[in-house]
């Protein structure tokens, strides 16, 4: 009974622990450097199968935490899968010290890898000649070579500034431009026919000529016939007295005429009565 307390209490404190204690994922290490050279070189490599981003790295040339000598990557910067990145600090610079300094590696708070250079340090203080190096590469071992081999891409740390992205603007709405009534087409006025002016009818004008004509012959008619009745009178007077009387050829001639006449309403009269038919 006495030992489940003090079991109990070493659990919760490993559990506190653990709690605080933020793991870091360290993929990459500080695999070669060169302090004494001009210019001062870092290497970087990338022991692991899978890429590791570099956002939130900075490398400290200085082992207080508070030195404005260190470098920062950009954010879409990362070291590939068994791969190099080689940084390389301007010449006469001279961030490390010759006789002895520290490599920090960080992201944001959590260490990633350090070493340290110099007097009673793990490795001594190097030469111009000489760098640092891992052998073989990533491993914990660290020894000082006489044939530095920097490789990898050149880190570039001058990021590009992002572009913000515009806020988007509300569009207004457009207003809608009156419509216009369509202008309506005059109606062609009709021009009125003009009416004609009717004509005037002449009135014939009976030319005096012809009832001069007329009126001459019938005088001349006149006189013709007044001459040829006194004429004739003169004749009939003249023959009274010479041949005998006209009377009874003129009654001879009436009664022929009347017995014509009876003859031929006798002929039409049976012409008909033939051309007429039977009775039945």
């Amino acid at each position: 009974m006495v030992r489940l307390p003090r079991i109990c209490g070493y659990a919760l404190l490993f559990v506190g622990i653990g709690f605080f204690v933020r793991p870091v994922n360290a993929s990459i290490v500080i695999n070669e450097f060169s302090s004494a050279s001009n210019p001062e070189w870092v290497e970087l490599y990338n022991p692991d199968d899978q890429a590791f981003p570099l956002a939130g790295v900075v490398l400290f040339f200085d082992g207080n935490s508070a030195t404005t000598q260190k470098l920062t990557f950009c954010p879409q910067d990362e070291l590939g899968a068994k791969s190099f990145k080689l940084i390389t600090r301007s010449k006469n610079s001279y961030w490390l010290a010759d006789s002895g300094d520290t490599l920090i590696l960080k992201k944001e708070d959590d260490t990633i890898d350090s070493i340290s250079y110099g007097s009673g340090q793990l490795l001594k203080t190097l030469t111009a000649s000489q760098s640092g190096i891992r052998v073989p590469d990533g491993s914990i071992n660290w020894s000082v070579t006489d044939a530095p081999s920097p490789q990898g891409d050149a880190a570039s740390f001058v990021c590009p500034t992002p572009t913000p992205t515009p806020e988007p603007t509300n569009t207004p709405t457009p207003t809608p431009e009156p419509t216009e009534p369509p202008t309506p087409t005059p109606t062609r006025t009709l021009t009125p026919t003009r009416t004609p002016t009717p004509t005037r009818a002449s009135t014939p004008t009976v030319k005096p000529t012809i009832v001069a004509s007329a009126s001459a012959a019938l005088s001349s008619a006149s006189a013709v016939l007044g001459a040829t009745d006194s004429a004739a009178t003169a004749s009939v007077m003249a023959s009274r007295d010479t041949r005998p009387s006209a009377k009874p050829l003129i009654i001879s001639l009436l009664l022929v005429g009347i017995g014509c006449a009876i003859l031929s309403l006798v002929f039409v009269w049976q012409k008909r009565n033939a051309l007429k038919p039977p009775e039945s």
